[in-house]
């Protein structure tokens, strides 16, 4: 059954299985589930949230409200606006792109007015005597997602400090059994395409699922990599062909990545670049070289643990900007 317009306000985990409470139209009803697909999505951060001092006025939107009204509302949210961290459609209709730019104040009473923006370092600090006012009567903000792990938290799941989602392995599953999460709720990702496929993943495991243990060596990310989902291995599993989604540190040209078990080298891949805004997606095999479903290597040895990382095969070419 699918319900529609229902909120969950509390899961428990009991030992018949998961409670879950909804409320909906109909009121209030507790369900049981023997397993769970965590998919709540990401919340955008705010104007406060990346310290824009100023007054409060109407006029100042996050990039996914603005969307709201004009892709659903059908309403225009301004006439005369500007954009933050904007990439698409500047050479066709003239809009001014800043670099290295960044709005420290908003004005306005009733409604927004004008904000100043000012040149950034490096390390994204405002350069004092770069300031400049700028009349607009909105301001629409694009500047990152949290993905949404409130329930997560309650049930004692594990978060990664880098995604800021649950800590899962190659089946999706988190550090509590029985619990799956996907899309933007296990890290923000790039694609619909990407969140559409962790969700097929995640339900199909949560379907299939029975509790049994769990061996799980680490899957870590180093050098130049930021982040690699997923976060482990269950060697109980067949990880036979394991999808890993994965985003650099650094801006990388011409550079190697490289996936260890127990430090050989099982596989190596050439990329022309990598950046941190775009992630990447690498499908692993095990190739002979890993056992799947028995927790051993091609030559017997048991498996201890899996490192990605990445590194340069030549300088980089292109200047970094804040």
């Amino acid at each position: 059954d699918a319900l529609t317009l229902t909120f969950v306000t509390r899961i428990e985990k009991k030992p018949d299985g998961f409670h879950v409470s909804l409320v909906n139209r109909d009121g209030v009803e507790t369900v049981l589930a023997r397993a769970l697909v965590l998919a709540t999505g990401c919340r955008e951060r705010t104007a406060k949230q990346v310290s824009i001092h100023g007054t409060r006025p109407s006029g100042v939107f996050t990039a996914g409200t603005a969307q709201h009204f004009t892709n659903l509302l059908g309403e225009l949210p301004t006439k005369k606006c500007l954009t933050r961290h904007i990439h698409q459609c500047l050479h066709d209709y003239n809009i001014p792109l800043y670099l290295s730019h960044t709005v420290t104040r908003v004005f306005g009473v009733d409604r927004l007015t004008a904000v100043e923006i000012a040149e950034v370092d490096n390390k994204m600090r405002p350069l004092a005597g770069t300031e400049q006012i700028v009349e607009c009567d909105a301001l629409i903000l694009s500047v990152g997602l949290i993905p949404e792990n409130e329930l997560a938290e309650s049930l004692g799941v594990k978060l990664d400090p880098k995604t800021k989602g649950p800590v899962c392995d190659g089946q999706l599953m988190t550090t509590v059994d029985g619990i799956f999460s996907c899309g933007n709720a296990l890290h923000v990702n790039d694609l619909v395409d990407y969140v559409s496929e962790s969700g097929e993943l995640a339900g199909e495991n949560a379907a299939h699922y029975k509790e049994s243990a769990r061996k799980t060596v680490p899957l870590e990310s180093s050098g130049a990599l930021l982040y690699a989902v997923p976060q482990r291995l269950n060697l109980n599993e067949d990880n036979s062909k394991t999808t890993v989604y994965f985003r650099s540190r650094e801006i990388l040209d011409k550079c190697t990545l490289h996936l260890k078990i127990d430090g050989e080298t099982v596989l190596s891949k050439k990329y022309p670049f990598l950046r941190p805004p775009e992630m990447e997606k690498l499908v692993i095999s095990d190739n002979g070289k890993f056992q799947s479903g028995t927790g051993h290597r091609g030559d017997g040895k048991c498996v201890n643990w899996f490192v990605l990382s990445a590194r340069a095969d030549a300088p980089c070419r292109w200047k970094k900007t804040a």
